[in-house]
């Protein structure tokens, strides 16, 4: 058997594992098959990719702007490939099937340059809609230089992997140092410096989004009443031009003025792009035969011992002790915290962005705290506040359960589950333990989210208002609700969704299309919860129509919040409770 037939063999296994446990649910899945399910959603991708390619051509694209658009489009390709580049390490550093790729007569770096090939070939089939867009694109405003387009293409994608191969490398090696060295001081101030970023990104986008808002409610709604003369709509333009889009305009010259020209050379000299392929070429060659996985030593990695100056065993000692007062003690718990300190391999490189709060949080605490200088409404500020620690914890649990599915999901406890079984208990207990874990990973959040909300109060409400202690102790209930609900969201699906049919729990990570289906079911209750206070509170800044009971909208958003979240809770307990059933009901080998 040569490389391609095995390459072949490989992506073939991995459509299959794709829909397992979706195809138990739905019949019509079942009876045609991963491979059916597979093919339509790349047919529906390569629809909106012709659809999508031939709107922006008719649309938006000028002769004039040639260079511009594939510029934009190589960008596109090189920033696709940096970002794949270093989300897929796990794959390619700890290939799930090493011991059968290491069984191969192959050296380390050929096995690495293997599985770096599959995982490309992977990616661009999953994300053929962006690939097929850029190629169409490409090919429609190159119509009459057919063989200009070849080599661009070619060359773009060719590139877009030496890309992917580079930062694959380099992401892996951190990932690696990250893994073998103990979780100490300065990785936290690592994480302290992308932190404040994320912070400053939050709030100049709500900066930039600010002044434009304001600029319509100014003009378009004096008064509070809609007016759309063509006097009204030329003052908008020009204030919009002038107070807006030029000073944006001439940061952003004066930022890629530079890279501009630089794309007009790329563009125009061939020689410089064989130039700049050769020596990138030649790099990359060096740092595969350099730098590649030892995979043998990738294997000792996952399973070294952790040390005890280790911030990771510090916060795992500390959840025990917290598990033993508010949960009894209770050993299933506690046999999950180990699996996170013995995974230190998995949970090591995003440590403290799970245990304190994930990037998003400080990007949120950006946008949350620029939008208070703009707001006097007591009523809207509580409001503002309630909504904060919701989505902030709604947020956090949703990154606990998409990195740590190895320990998150029901399907994790293949070995343990006929044990429970034959102790006379449900599986429901272990499903249980997963939801305690996860309570209490939300304690160092939610005490995070409760002084920020805090400061807000402090900052906004005079403590001698009664409004005060109100916005306190309403922020205290939302947080104490959250800790209980949230797991529950993002939890329920799982004894539904279980499969038991894997070789290892790494094969559990490894199911990308049915992991974007139910991370677009489990958002479906946050946006029925979410969506019409969002846009109630923002068509408020236009029209005003809240001012009468704006003092009482923190109670009508906590009355909303309740009744929903008690409703869904219904629906969750009766999704859980038919997993559960299917779970005790089902045969598992281990």
């Amino acid at each position: 058997m040569n490389l391609v037939e095995l390459l072949l063999i490989r992506l073939k296994n991995r459509v299959k594992i794709q829909f397992v446990k979706t195809s138990k649910i739905f019949k019509l899945l079942a009876k045609k098959g991963s491979f059916f399910a597979f093919f339509m959603i790349i047919l529906f991708k390569i629809i909106i990719s012709i659809s999508m390619s031939l709107f922006l051509y008719k649309t938006f694209y000028y002769e004039t702007h040639k260079v511009y658009w594939t510029s934009f489009i190589f960008l596109g390709l090189y920033f696709n490939a940096i970002v794949y580049g270093m989300v897929s390490y796990k794959r390619t550093y700890f290939p799930i099937d090493i011991s059968i790729l290491k069984s191969s007569p192959l050296e380390d770096r050929n096995i690495y340059l293997f599985v770096l090939i599959e995982e490309y070939v992977w990616h661009c089939l999953n994300s053929i809609e962006f690939y097929l867009s850029s190629f169409l694109f490409l090919l429609f405003i190159n119509l009459h230089h057919l063989l200009f387009f070849t080599y661009i293409f070619i060359l773009g994608l060719s590139s877009s992997f030496f890309i992917f191969v580079f930062f694959n490398i380099l992401y892996g090696n951190y990932k690696i140092s990250l893994i073998k060295n103990p979780i100490g001081i300065f990785r936290f101030i690592l994480y302290g410096i992308n932190s404040v970023l994320f912070f400053e990104f939050g709030v100049i986008l709500t900066k930039f989004i600010y002044v434009p808002t304001m600029l319509y409610k100014k003009i378009l709604f004096p008064n509070n009443k809609l007016s759309l003369s063509d006097n009204t709509l030329k003052i908008l333009e020009n204030s919009l031009i002038n107070d807006w889009l030029n000073p944006i305009k001439e940061y952003f010259f004066y930022l890629f003025n530079s890279t501009i020209d630089i794309s007009k050379e790329f563009y125009n000299f061939i020689s410089l792009r064989y130039l700049i392929f050769l020596i990138f070429g030649i790099i990359l060659f060096f740092m595969i035969k350099i730098f590649s996985p030892k995979y043998n030593k990738n294997i000792f990695i996952k399973s070294v011992e952790i040390n005890k100056k280790d911030f990771l065993f510090i916060y795992v000692l500390t959840l025990k002790k917290v598990n033993s007062v508010f949960n009894n003690k209770n050993f299933l718990v506690e046999k999950e915290l180990n699996i996170i300190k013995n995974s230190r391999w998995l949970v090591s490189p995003s440590f403290y962005s799970k245990i304190i709060a994930n990037y998003d949080f400080y990007f949120m605490t950006g946008v949350i705290i620029t939008n208070f200088k703009y707001i006097n409404s007591i009523g809207y500020i509580i409001s503002l506040i309630l909504l904060f620690n919701v989505l902030l914890i709604f947020n956090q649990v949703t990154e606990l359960r998409r990195d740590h599915l190895f320990i998150y999901t029901l399907s994790s406890e293949k070995r343990n589950i006929n044990l429970v079984k034959l102790s006379g208990n449900s599986i429901d207990i272990v499903y249980k333990s997963k939801l305690n874990l996860m309570r209490l990973n939300l304690l160092v959040p939610s005490i995070i989210t409760f002084f920020i909300s805090l400061y807000l109060t402090i900052e906004k409400i005079n403590f001698m208002n009664y409004n005060f202690y109100l916005c306190i102790i309403t922020s205290i209930f939302t947080l104490v609700y959250m800790i209980w609900f949230a797991p529950i969201s993002v939890l329920y699906i799982e004894p539904m969704f279980s499969r038991f049919d894997y070789k290892n729990t790494e094969e559990l990570i490894d199911k990308r299309i049915e992991e974007n289906i139910y991370e677009k079911i489990l958002k479906i209750p946050r946006l029925i919860l979410f969506t019409p206070v969002l846009l109630i509170l923002y068509f408020n800044v236009f029209f005003n129509y809240l001012d009468k009971i704006k003092n009482f909208f923190p109670f009508i958003f906590l009355i909303y919040f309740v009744i929903i979240s008690v409703t869904f809770n219904y629906f969750f307990n009766y999704i859980k409770e038919k997993g559960i059933k299917k779970v005790d009901g089902e045969n598992i080998y281990v």
